[in-house]
C-alpha cells in the first residue's frame, strides 16, 4: 500500500499534540512509541524526510532518526553518559590541545569556543595534553591537572545531567555523529552555533594535516559542509522542541 501521512490533533492534559498517522494507523519509533508531539512543524518535517528516503530515513541523519533515539532511547533511559563524563572527555578531542606550526615551530593551542565556555563559567581554561595513550594521559591528568579537569567533569556532569531529552539527544549525536563531546554540550547548550562547532571541529582535522604536511583544501571544504550540516540539523532539533506550533515556549 502506498504511504499516505497525515496528521491528527488530539489534547493530552490540556495541550494540543499532533499524531502521525500513515493510511490511518499511528506511525511508531522502532521501539514502538508514537510519534506524537506539540510542535506540529516537527511532525512536518518526519513526513517530508519519510516521503523523501522511506525506510532509509532511519540510517540517514535527520530529524526523525534523532526523534526516535529521544523516544526510545534518551526518555527510556537507556543511552545516558551520567557515569561515563570523565572518560568521554578525556577521549573528547575538543578538549585536546592542537600543535600548528609557525615557521617549523610547534604552537599549541587550544579551541576558541571551549576555552570561552569554560571561562564564562568559572572554571580554568583547561586542555588535554596530546597524549594517544589512554592511561598515560589519565596518569598524566592525575599528576598535572587533577584539580582543574575535575571541575569541569564536575560541571559538564552537572550540565549534562540537568538538560532536557531533545538536549541530551543531540550530545548523542555528536559524539556518534561527528566524535566530539564537550562541543556536542556547548552546541546543545546554545552557547555555540552550528558554524563555530563545524569550524572547531574541522580546525582539529586541519591541524593533524598540516603536521603530516598532507592538508587537501577540497577535502577540508567538504569535511567543513558536513560538519556545518549536522550542527544546523542539532540545531533545528533543539529549536523545534522548544516552539509549540511555531510560538515559543
Amino acid at each position: 500500500m502506498e504511504n499516505n501521512y497525515t496528521i491528527e490533533s488530539h489534547t493530552i492534559g490540556s495541550a494540543e499534540h499532533f499524531l502521525l498517522l500513515n493510511n490511518g494507523e499511528p506511525v511508531l519509533t522502532p521501539g514502538e512509541e508514537f510519534i506524537v508531539h506539540k510542535n506540529k512543524a516537527l511532525i512536518e518535517i518526519i513526513i517530508k524526510e519519510l516521503n523523501a528516503y522511506g525506510e532509509g530515513t532511519l540510517d540517514q541523519l535527520t530529524i526523525y532518526s534523532m526523534f526516535c533515539m529521544m523516544k526510545d532511547y534518551i526518555e527510556a533511559g537507556i543511552t545516558s553518559f551520567d557515569n561515563n563524563i570523565e572518560s568521554l572527555l578525556l577521549e573528547d578531542p575538543s578538549l585536546t590541545r592542537s600543535i600548528e606550526m609557525e615557521a617549523d615551530n610547534p604552537v599549541s593551542f587550544g579551541s576558541r569556543v571551549v576555552s570561552s565556555y569554560l571561562l564564562k563559567n568559572g572554571l580554568d581554561d583547561f586542555s588535554l595534553p596530546m597524549i594517544n595513550d589512554y592511561a598515560e594521559l589519565k596518569e598524566t591528568v592525575k599528576t598535572t591537572g587533577e584539580v582543574p579537569f575535575k571541575k569541569i567533569v564536575e560541571f559538564v556532569s552537572a550540565t549534562y545531567s540537568a538538560m532536557t531529552d531533545y538536549q541530551k539527544c543531540v550530545v548523542v549525536h555528536t559524539l556518534n555523529i561527528d566524535d566530539v563531546f564537550l562541543l556536542g554540550i556547548i552546541l546543545a547548550d546554545k552557547k555555540c552555533d552550528s558554524s563555530e562547532y563545524a569550524y572547531e571541529i574541522n580546525t582539529k582535522h586541519n591541524l593533524n594535516q598540516v603536521m603530516l604536511r598532507d592538508l587537501d583544501f577540497k577535502e577540508q571544504k567538504i569535511r567543513y559542509d558536513r560538519y556545518s550540516a549536522s550542527g544546523a540539523l542539532f540545531e533545528k532539533f533543539i529549536q523545534l522542541n522548544e516552539e509549540i506550533s511555531g510560538e515559543a515556549c
